[in-house]
């Protein structure tokens, strides 16, 4: 992916809520300077109004609902990509397919610093995790990639060969094959 052409903005693709950190993104973004591409339904629609009043506002480009091959002309845009979950437990526990499209695009990955997704994004060397109530630590994420810009390419490219060769159905097949096969050897046993 060639990073010369990503500009200084960072993307949010997905539902847009105050759960999935919506406020702290917009001022982040503004506070470290750069464009904060949204993409994206407002939930509630109303939600759209109170954001618009906020100052930091005039810092975010909103992209709209997007079709697939919009959303991958979107992110190529960008230079990270924001998956900063307010800490429900629902959201601890889950594993956000944005995280992964994120990794796909080559983008690297500013997200919370939940166990689950520490573990993969510091494993993988692929993004930074943040506290996402903290806009001073989102913004300083964002600051730091759009200062390092290789890094944030090394980044990148470490999400992306993560994806390529561990985080997608292609990867995980094999091992889900021989998981129905041992459990349904397991069945066959005499009773």
């Amino acid at each position: 992916v060639n990073h010369g052409i990503r500009q200084k903005k960072v993307c949010y693709i997905g539902s847009v809520t105050k759960a999935r950190g919506i406020i702290e993104n917009v001022r982040a973004a503004r506070q470290a300077g750069v464009i904060l591409l949204l993409a994206g339904a407002y939930s509630p629609p109303s939600l759209r109004d109170e954001l618009s009043r906020m100052e930091e506002w005039k810092g975010v480009e909103e992209a709209g609902f997007l079709r697939r091959d919009e959303v991958v002309r979107v992110m190529g845009q960008c230079m990270a990509g924001l998956v900063t979950l307010h800490g429900y437990q629902s959201y601890k526990e889950s594993l956000p397919i944005k995280m992964f499209e994120y990794m796909a695009a080559g983008l690297p990955v500013i997200a919370s610093r939940f166990p689950l997704w520490k573990n993969i994004i510091e494993n993988n060397h692929c993004g930074i995790c943040v506290d996402p109530d903290s806009i001073e630590e989102i913004a300083s994420a964002i600051r730091y990639l759009a200062e390092n810009p290789l890094k944030a390419e090394d980044m990148g490219s470490n999400g992306r060969r993560a994806f390529i060769h561990q985080y997608n159905w292609e990867a995980e097949f094999p091992g889900l094959l021989r998981l129905y096969q041992h459990m349904s050897d397991t069945n066959k046993s005499p009773r």
